[in-house]
This record gives C-alpha cells, sequence and structure tokens, in this order.
C-alpha cells in the first residue's frame, strides 16, 4: 500500500470543520496501528474516505469492515493483521470523536475495551502476564496507561526486549 493512500492532511488542511476532525481521527488511529507494525487495508482506506466525506455513519463504516472480513473465503497471516489493524481503528476513530473522556482506571480499561472489542477476548481486561507483541513497544503504551501509585510494578524487571524479559505482576491487583 502506498502511503499517500492513507494521509488524510488534505481534510485536515482544507476540509471542512466536521471533515478535518474525522481525519484527524482516521489519521491517528491508523497511525496507532504502524506502532504495533500493523497495516491497514485498502478497503479501510476507503471506507474512511467515506465517512470523513459524509458519505456514511462510523456506525456504517464500522458495519462494512465486520462484513469485510466475514465474507473473506481464504485468510492469511497478513489478512489477520490488516483485520486487528481496520477493527481497532474503527474503535479508535469512533472514540476520538466523541465528547467525553474520563483519565481513571474504569475509563481506561473502559477504552482498552473499546478500542480492542472484536480484535482480543480480553479487551478491557487488566492482566498480570506478558502483553508484548513482535515490536515490544506496546509493553510500554499499555503500562503506562495505568499511572496510579496503586499500580505500581516491582522494580525487579528489566524492560530490554532483546533480553527476552517479561512484564512482572501488577502490585495492587492480587
Amino acid at each position: 500500500m502506498n502511503n499517500n493512500m492513507i494521509n488524510f492532511d488534505e481534510y485536515i488542511r482544507q476540509g471542512e470543520p466536521q471533515q478535518r476532525e474525522k481525519g484527524y481521527a482516521w489519521q491517528t488511529a491508523i497511525g496507532l496501528q504502524a506502532v504495533d507494525g500493523l497495516k491497514p487495508s485498502d478497503y479501510l482506506i476507503e471506507t474512511a474516505r467515506k465517512d470523513i466525506e459524509g458519505e456514511i455513519t462510523i456506525d456504517e463504516a464500522e458495519q462494512l469492515i465486520k462484513s469485510y472480513y466475514q465474507s473473506k473465503q481464504a485468510r492469511t497471516p497478513e489478512d489477520d493483521g490488516m483485520h486487528e489493524a481496520d477493527t481497532a481503528s474503527t474503535n479508535i476513530r469512533r472514540l476520538l470523536t466523541e465528547k467525553t473522556f474520563a483519565f481513571t482506571l474504569v475509563g481506561l480499561t473502559s477504552i482498552h475495551r473499546r478500542i480492542f472489542d472484536g480484535v482480543f477476548k480480553f479487551a478491557g481486561q487488566i492482566r498480570d502476564y506478558n502483553i508484548t507483541k513482535k515490536s515490544g513497544y506496546c509493553v510500554v503504551i499499555r503500562c503506562c496507561m495505568f499511572p496510579h501509585p496503586t499500580f505500581a510494578m516491582r522494580s525487579n524487571t528489566t524492560w530490554n526486549k532483546n533480553a527476552g524479559s517479561t512484564i512482572p505482576k501488577w502490585t495492587g491487583m492480587d
């Protein structure tokens, strides 16, 4: 996929206010997937553009993405990665354009559930086991989501992904 296809700058710079907001949300959502080494499908990009242009709603976009993957006869590992990226991107786009946000443990776990609903069965659950992915970057992002001292980690673990370190059990969650 050509990187220019996922660039929504034209909407962010020159679009109507609602197009700017949606363009920014989609660009951010897709960019967050790139952190994990995931790439969206061409179908998601086309669907996002329709949402930005006001041709469809976010509910319709979500349903189109679900139907797209349900209708696929054969699936490759690349399809699985795109499915994760497309589903999470759609969920993030919805979340970023909502007007409410709570920076609390309940609020953050709710956000996690809403982003990864349909992607992971543990969406929105606090886990005390290794959640490192191939890139190793999600460890830092997900651990930093819970800054409250109650959830401080034991300090005897190294964060070197190449050393094969694991995420320690969170204190305060026993």
